[in-house]
């Protein structure tokens, strides 16, 4: 594989983790940031030992000629820096959730199709060793037909370490967008097509959610339960119950370093029994998986990703627009017409 030439933009707390995972990476060189202050930049640069620092997201693009641009900014201004990198030839990584809504959503994988460059949303979460082991599981049917599918994501921030950006409308955040995106992508993981009908709860903050849950269900009376929270804790587990048996992800299944594969006790249809592990712990944050992903991707010649596909990220995020519309979660983005839809 060839080394390829890493972009960052945004200096902010997923930039750091980002870089701390893929800077592990032989192939992978970080050449350059941006930040919104060069002051920013500069600090960020000579932490991680990085050459360009820049203010200016286009000069850094033009001058530095990346392979690929990590875009880890807040929510509200994915749309904008991925469509100027393609728009200047650059194959493009961006931080979930990678649009505000699918109107976005469906001009920025055309436009880089139309542009032959890759584009992920980065859902870093399907890039661990334990997470796809469990696919092989479901495909290989060790657990039979999954009837249901429990998936939390909830944390109560430390006095002094709440970020607004994550969970208020004007910056398009959202415990739906921000935890929901990944719970919905371990039910998507274990039944990948959408459910027939969903019923939700909210508790609001600041025009979006702080807390929402889902009820998913599916044709055959299949099931998916998931909780998105910014104010409790949970087991941040996700069990995947089929026909034969059952899977447990975690802990924390979104960066999960353990994979369980429980199967009937012979004899006694009470009890389970370990029948398969992987134990993976990893270096640093694990984003090298993702990191690593993209660039096998790009080097194959592929313009997606086969581990989070265009079709489920836009399936996820039409669950994400229709729980905005039911609950007047509102966007300064939502275009005109976009409520009446």
């Amino acid at each position: 594989m060839k080394t390829y030439k890493w972009a960052i933009v945004s200096t902010g707390y997923i930039a750091h983790r980002f870089v701390q995972g893929a800077r592990l990476l032989p192939q992978a060189q970080i050449a350059c940031v941006c930040s919104r202050t060069m002051e920013n930049a500069v600090k960020f640069a000579d932490e991680y030992g990085i050459g360009g620092r820049y203010d200016d997201y286009e000069v850094m693009l033009k001058q530095e000629k990346p392979d690929i641009v990590y875009v880890a900014t807040p929510n509200i201004a994915h749309y904008d820096y991925v469509m100027k990198a393609l728009d200047l030839g650059v194959h493009v990584l961006c931080e979930k959730p990678m649009a505000d809504h699918i109107p976005q959503q469906d001009e920025m994988y055309k436009k880089a199709k139309d542009a032959g460059l890759f584009l992920m949303e980065g859902m870093w979460t399907r890039c661990f060793p334990v997470v796809r082991k469990a696919a092989a599981w479901l495909a290989a049917g060790e657990i039979g037909r999954v009837l249901r599918v429990r998936s939390e994501f909830c944390f109560q921030p430390e006095e002094g370490n709440w970020q607004e950006w994550k969970a208020e409308a004007a910056l398009g955040g959202g415990a739906i967008r921000d935890l929901g995106i990944y719970t919905l992508a371990m039910a998507f993981l274990a039944i990948p097509e959408a459910p027939k009908t969903i019923t939700s709860t909210i508790i609001p903050h600041k025009g979006a959610d702080m807390r929402s849950e889902l009820f998913l269900e599916y044709d055959g009376g299949r099931t998916a339960y998931l909780c998105n929270a910014m104010n409790s804790t949970c087991d941040m587990e996700t069990t995947i119950t089929g026909e034969l048996g059952y899977i447990k992800i975690g802990r924390a299944f979104f960066m999960p370093d353990r994979a369980r594969l429980f199967k009937p006790v012979a004899g006694n249809a009470m009890a389970y029994e370990l029948a398969e592990m992987l134990d993976e712990p990893y270096e640093a944050t694990g984003f090298q998986y993702e990191a690593a992903h993209v660039m096998a991707c790009i080097d194959a010649g592929k313009l997606t990703s086969d581990w989070f596909t265009p079709k489920e990220s836009r399936e996820i995020g039409q669950i994400i627009d229709d729980y905005r519309r039911k609950w007047g979660v509102r966007y300064s983005t939502d275009p005109q017409n976009w409520w009446k839809d």
